[in-house]
C-alpha cells in the first residue's frame, strides 16, 4: 500500500486556495512527496491529467527511484524501439513507469495492444491502477458486471470514492483526493470489524449518505444518526470574519434538550454555511494553529485520529455560487452530555463524514 515517509518541505500553490475543494487532499499529498507542482509555482488542480501523469504518481510514491530507473534496462532489449507497448518508445520520459508498471502487473493496456499514454486517465481506470497496484485483491469482479465494478463497489463500500461518473476524465485536484481518500482507507479499516454504539448501548446499524437538496450537501454518516437524529441549525456571529453571520448545522438525538453554545466545542460534526462574500480566513488559520501545536507535542500524533479520546480532524471546504461550507469534525469537551444524553463518536464515523463530504450541485 501507499507507504511514503518522505518529510517534505511545505509548499503553497498560488492556484490552491483554502476554499478550493481539494485543497487538504493537495497539501498532505505534497508534503508527503507523492504530488508536486510546477515551476511557476502553481499546482493546476483542475486541469485534467492523462495515463502517464498519473502512472508516474502512482508509481513514485510505491517503489525505489533505483527499481524505476533501471526497470527499461534490464527488461527491454536495447535493439527495441518501444518499450511493451507500440506506442511508448523506450527513450520517452514515462517509458521507465510504463515498463514498471508492466512488469509488476498493475497496467495491461487497450484491447488494441496499446497503453495511450497521453489519453486523460478516467476515474475508473484510475481506481483499477491504485487497487492493482498495492496488491489490494479483496475485491473480485461479479459475473455479469462492467469490469470495474468491483473498484466502484471497493471504495463505496469504504466511502472513500469520489461522486463523479465512472467515466469522467480526473483532474489533479480530483487525481489527489482519489488518492488522499484511498490512503484513509487504511486509517478508517482499523475499525471495520468493531461495534459502533452510542451511550445508552443501542447498536449503530451501519453507514449510509446523508444529502439535504434543500442545503446543498451531503455527507456518510451512521444510519441511526439519520433515523434518530435530527438536523438542527444556529446563526453564528463569527468575530474572527469581521462579525458576519454564519450558519451552523448539526445533529441532535430527536428531542434532545440542549442550548448551542459556539463557545465549546460541544457537537462532534458540525457543517458552517458562509455566504461566499463574507467569509475569511481566519477561523481556518486559526484552527490550523492549534493542529500545528498539537503536532509539536506530538509529532507522531494523527489528527484525523483520535486525541484524548476525542475527534480531532482537519476539516475540509467546499463552494457552490452563492455560499462556503466547511465540515467541522470538532474535538469534544470533557463533560460532552446533554440533559441525560452523552455523545459516543467512533473515529470511523467522523472521518467517513469528512472525508465523504461533498456538494449536491455547483449553484445552490
Amino acid at each position: 500500500m501507499f507507504g511514503l515517509t518522505i518529510s517534505a518541505q511545505a509548499k503553497t500553490f498560488s492556484d490552491v486556495k483554502v476554499i478550493h475543494p481539494n485543497y487538504e487532499a493537495i497539501m498532505s499529498l505534497q508534503q508527503k512527496g507523492i504530488v508536486e507542482g510546477y515551476e511557476d509555482g502553481k499546482f493546476r488542480p483542475d486541469q485534467k491529467i492523462n495515463r502517464a501523469e498519473f502512472l508516474k504518481i502512482i508509481t513514485e510514491a510505491l517503489f525505489a527511484k533505483n527499481e524505476i530507473q533501471n526497470c527499461v534496462p534490464n527488461n527491454v532489449l536495447a535493439s527495441w524501439k518501444y518499450a511493451f507497448f507500440p506506442d511508448v518508445e523506450r527513450d520517452i520520459w514515462y517509458a521507465k513507469y510504463v515498463c514498471t508498471g508492466k512488469m509488476k502487473r498493475y497496467i495491461q493496456g487497450y484491447t488494441d495492444k496499446t497503453f495511450k499514454p497521453e489519453n486523460d486517465i478516467n476515474y475508473v481506470e484510475a481506481l483499477k491502477i491504485i487497487f492493482v497496484a498495492n496488491d489490494d485483491l479483496g475485491v473480485q469482479k461479479p459475473q455479469g458486471k462492467e469490469w470495474y465494478a468491483p473498484y466502484l463497489e471497493s471504495v463505496n463500500a469504504y466511502y472513500i470514492g469520489l461522486n463523479v461518473d465512472p467515466a469522467k476524465e480526473l483532474t489533479r485536484g480530483e487525481m489527489s483526493q482519489l488518492i488522499y481518500n484511498y490512503m484513509s482507507k487504511w486509517k478508517i479499516g482499523q475499525y471495520a470489524e468493531t461495534t459502533n454504539t452510542v451511550e445508552n448501548g443501542e447498536e449503530i446499524k451501519g453507514v449510509s449518505f446523508y444529502n439535504n437538496e434543500k442545503l446543498n450537501f451531503g455527507f456518510a454518516i451512521p444510519t441511526e444518526w439519520q433515523e434518530n437524529y435530527e438536523l438542527k441549525t444556529y446563526d453564528m456571529v463569527d468575530d474572527m470574519c469581521g462579525g458576519v453571520t454564519a450558519q451552523i448545522y448539526y445533529f441532535l438525538p430527536k428531542g434532545t434538550d440542549f442550548e448551542f453554545d459556539p463557545n465549546r466545542n460541544q457537537i462532534p460534526l458540525t457543517v458552517m454555511r458562509y455566504k461566499k462574500e463574507e467569509y475569511c480566513t481566519a477561523s481556518y488559520e486559526w484552527q490550523q494553529k492549534a493542529i500545528a501545536i498539537y503536532k509539536q507535542n506530538d509529532p507522531t500524533a494523527d489528527p484525523m485520529m483520535t486525541y484524548l479520546g476525542a475527534v480531532y480532524t482537519q476539516m475540509r471546504t467546499l463552494q457552490d455560487d452563492k455560499y462556503l461550507y466547511q465540515i467541522y469534525p470538532f474535538q469534544l469537551d470533557a463533560q460532552g452530555s446533554y440533559g441525560d444524553f452523552v455523545y459516543k463518536t467512533d473515529p470511523l464515523n467522523i472521518t467517513m463524514a469528512v472525508a465523504t463530504f461533498a456538494l449536491l450541485k455547483e449553484e445552490n
